[in-house]
């Protein structure tokens, strides 16, 4: 299957997650989350987007209330 056919239904949206999971809170569609490392994590400030560790955790509740799948880099994916 060509990339652009796998493609051709998704939509990639950037701001703030709450409300992005809020506006597409249905069974059948994925979220997939993308947020910017831990502060704790990190070896610089070279981003310009930063979270809080409670955003994190804000987030990560967020997606577990989803009732869709959802992925992300998080360190967990629910189904």
């Amino acid at each position: 299957m060509e990339v652009t056919e796998r493609l051709k239904n998704t939509q990639i949206e950037c701001q703030k997650a709450e409300k992005l999971i809020e506006r597409y809170w249905y069974p059948e569609v994925l979220i997939y989350a993308d947020p910017s490392y831990l502060i704790e994590t990190r070896h610089g400030w070279i981003y310009e987007d930063k979270m809080t560790s409670e955003e994190h955790e804000e987030l990560l509740t967020a997606l577990e209330a989803h009732p869709g799948p959802w992925r992300g880099l998080l360190g967990k994916n629910i189904n």
